[in-house]
């Protein structure tokens, strides 16, 4: 295998590294999704392929601004209900989520790293809200600088939320949408249809 989701992650770094980032203040970008099933074509790992990904990206677009980051090893450990009865579809109870997603950013905090980005490749409904929750709970109650970026349907429609909460980042709408087209009778890399409660039907 030539590759890893732990490359360029702190689980590349040794402890001094990871302190002197600490001291410096990086931010910190926090790569979560699950593991399940992608069809007959796709790794069950895809989804965390991508959020890893996603944080690397977001890293070399930091750098380009000036801004150093690191990015902490994928959490892959998550609510999955929607491919939950395909082999291979790894899902755990939401406060188990909660739990262990707290700990991580517990953990972080305690090193010293005062901001955080929880970025999410899974749109199960039920993980969402325990990611909204999840965060609202360490930046309110635990004082951890914690911040999860989601688009406008997820942050507003999606949890009832307004979108002014500190700890979400919320994508503006676009000021001219486009037109969105009509979805697939069922989505390719899911063979049970659409990721949510409509395939939880």
């Amino acid at each position: 295998m030539t590759y890893s989701i732990f490359a360029g992650t702190m689980a590349d770094m040794t402890y001094q590294q990871v302190e002197e980032a600490a001291a410096q203040q990086l931010p910190v970008l926090f790569p979560i999704a699950v593991i399940e099933e992608h069809g007959p074509h796709l790794p069950l790992a895809t989804d965390t392929y991508i959020a890893h990904q996603m944080c690397m990206s977001a890293k070399r677009g930091l750098a380009v601004l000036g801004q150093p980051s690191v990015v902490a090893p994928p959490l892959y450990w998550g609510i999955n209900r929607a491919t939950s009865g395909f082999a291979g579809s790894f899902t755990v109870r939401p406060q188990t989520m909660i739990d262990v997603l707290l700990d991580a950013l517990a953990c972080l905090n305690a090193w010293g790293f005062a901001h955080v980005f929880v970025l999410n490749f899974h749109g199960d409904p039920a993980r969402n809200t325990a990611i909204v929750a999840t965060v609202k709970r360490a930046y309110e109650e635990w004082g951890i600088g914690v911040f999860f970026p989601v688009p406008p349907w997820l942050g507003r429609e999606g949890l009832g939320l307004t979108g002014d909460e500190p700890y979400l980042l919320v994508e503006p709408p676009s000021p001219q949408p486009r037109p969105t087209p009509p979805p697939p009778a069922r989505f390719p890399g899911h063979p049970c249809g659409w990721v949510g409660d409509e395939a939880d039907a």
